[in-house]
């Protein structure tokens, strides 16, 4: 510690504040991080992940609505498809504006396919005898599960996501808390060093005036 009173007391109180500045600015701008992060992520579960299982509920009910109106007479069944697949659409293109993951775009590139294969059939569907009627019902019925089931695993993934979303969160309040009691400790050890250099300036003042005659 000898070398504590070969420091001038101005470069050490200058040194103590340039610490203080310096720790402030740093846990500044790791919480300002951190904060950042959050809001990105708490964005991204409401964004990506509520309004999508919401896309995708809606998605649902609408091909089991039209599933339903197959049964219904032409007429009525043709106009209710074709709305119903205008509405498909739209949910499609609200979709795609969402951050997906490669598994959940792969999937639903997936589901864009196999819809616009159902339409067809529905087109042929509501154009055909009644021998083709009853082999398309099936070949509709067979669509439709297979639409269902691509639904449900994009469903999947939003639970999957939304978990990770939240261990992420957890882990940057986590890393923030580590930090602070970093900061505390760091603190700490800067008030001792100031204690140091304080007590070290006091130790190198004369007790008493030197007579200077006496030199």
């Amino acid at each position: 510690m000898k070398w504590i009173y070969k420091i001038e007391p101005k470069f050490k109180t200058a040194l103590a504040l340039t610490i203080v500045v310096v720790l402030v600015l740093g846990t500044n701008m790791v919480n300002k991080s951190h904060f950042s992060r959050l809001q990105q992520s708490f964005a991204s579960v409401y964004e990506d992940r509520l309004l999508v299982e919401n896309y995708i509920y809606k998605l649902s009910h609408a091909l089991n609505k039209k599933r339903l109106a197959l049964y219904d007479s032409p007429l009525e069944g043709r106009i209710f498809t074709k709305a119903a697949n205008d509405s498909i659409q739209n949910l499609v293109i609200a979709y795609q504006q969402t951050k997906l993951t490669k598994a959940e775009a792969k999937l639903f590139n997936r589901f864009i396919q196999d819809n616009a294969l159902l339409q067809h059939h529905e087109k042929q569907y509501f154009k055909g005898n009644r021998q083709e009627v009853d082999s398309l019902g099936i070949i509709l019925g067979q669509q439709h599960d297979k639409l269902a089931d691509i639904l449900n695993g994009l469903s999947d993934i939003q639970l999957e996501e939304g978990k990770n979303l939240i261990t992420d969160s957890d882990t940057i309040i986590a890393s923030n808390n580590l930090y602070a009691h970093l900061e505390i400790i760091l603190i700490i050890i800067i008030g001792l060093i100031i204690q140091a250099l304080l007590f070290a300036s006091k130790s190198l003042k004369p007790k008493f005036d030197q007579d200077e005659r006496m030199n």
